[in-house]
């Protein structure tokens, strides 16, 4: 099994691909396209990594330092230096509010304190 597919038999990577689908939808009554790409290369850098990286299988495995701090770590020494931690933040707060609120899935505790 290569990489993709490992990645791809996760049920979780694939719950979270779809709620990002759906986010990039929502997103297009509010912003610009070049916003919208910002957000989308955050969320799918962000589910790589939880995927990947931490292994989570599910919500209640998400922490805050996960989401925070290691998250912004990885995304700045991986890909793209310039970006501020209050935006990626904002950005994967915004996902995750978007899921609860929407489908009512999510980590309350990690969602309270975001």
């Amino acid at each position: 099994m290569t990489h993709n597919e490992d990645e791809y038999s996760n049920s979780f990577h694939k719950e979270l691909d779809e709620y990002r689908k759906e986010y990039e939808l929502f997103l297009l009554k509010k912003y610009k396209p070049s916003t919208i790409n910002k957000h989308s290369y955050i969320i799918n850098s962000f589910i790589d990594f939880i995927i990947l990286y931490e292994g989570c299988e599910g919500f209640e495995q998400l922490t805050k330092g996960m989401v925070n701090s290691k998250f912004f770590a990885y995304l700045e020494s991986e890909y793209q230096e310039g970006l501020q931690k209050i935006t990626v933040k904002n950005i994967i707060k915004a996902y995750l509010l978007f899921i609860y609120d929407n489908y009512g899935y999510g980590n309350v505790k990690l969602l309270n304190t975001l």
